[in-house]
């Protein structure tokens, strides 16, 4: 799947691309949890499409003001020290591309949450990361209105607008099966796996880089972090 939206991309099926834009599930978990849980998954794929983070930009909050060392607590799922009901971020990346990540607490809408949208100036492509077809293909400019109506082409793994060959896609990614066929393969042919233990590490540091800008106030931080602690704990 994702090969063919490179693929896509690369054949200018979104002409320039513009920005990226990923949300987490936003149930009641929406904000700072929701981000280390969920957003790791879409931040994994930012930097796919657009690249490693260059720098991060971003406010956490709290009942809408600005989180406090009042607000840190253990955070659920053994998270660690976490604060904060609602997150908006903004990376800078090594193409030149702006990537943005919010996440507010029950914000989210069952059929258009947990998702990105990779926009360029003649189309977007939608990948929904439970959802079934994963991903589709908006065409035409989506910041101006159209007189034409515009649908939503389901892309599978054979291509725009084709029959999904795989049985079960949508099912087996949730469930954890491609990935962990894959880990099983990565060992037998010594190679990394296609998502990898060095992918999770560079999606762990932009999330705590979120943190961090949170706590220089806003301040743009640039990657690798300079600082390894749990920013929340230095508030």
């Amino acid at each position: 799947m994702l090969p063919v939206i490179q693929q896509l991309i690369k054949d200018g099926a979104l002409g320039q691309v513009l920005e990226l834009r990923a949300r987490g599930k936003e149930d009641k978990r929406g904000g700072a949890l929701d981000l280390w849980v969920l957003g790791a998954h879409v931040l994994n794929l930012c930097a796919l499409f657009a690249g490693k983070p260059v720098s991060c930009s971003a406010t956490v909050l709290q009942d809408h003001r600005l989180v406090t060392k009042a607000d840190v607590k253990d955070g659920d799922e053994g998270i660690g020290p976490l604060a904060g009901d609602e997150v908006h971020a903004r990376y800078e990346m090594e193409s030149g591309l702006p990537v943005f990540f919010d996440s507010v607490h029950d914000a989210g809408v069952k059929e258009a949450s947990f998702g990105l949208q990779i926009i360029g100036n003649k189309g977007t492509i939608d990948l929904r990361m439970d959802g079934d077809p994963i991903a589709h293909f908006l065409p035409l400019n989506p910041f101006g209105p159209v007189k034409q109506p515009r649908a939503w082409v389901p892309i599978s793994t054979a291509g725009l607008d084709k029959p999904e060959p795989l049985e079960n896609l949508g099912k087996q990614v949730m469930a954890h099966t491609t990935g962990g066929l894959d880990l099983i393969a990565a060992m037998h042919e010594n190679r990394q796996p296609l998502c990898s233990g060095y992918d999770g590490r560079a999606a762990i540091e932009m999330i705590s880089a979120v943190f961090e800008s949170h706590r220089l106030n806003g301040r743009r931080v640039p990657f690798p972090l300079k600082t390894r602690e749990n920013p929340l704990t230095l508030l």
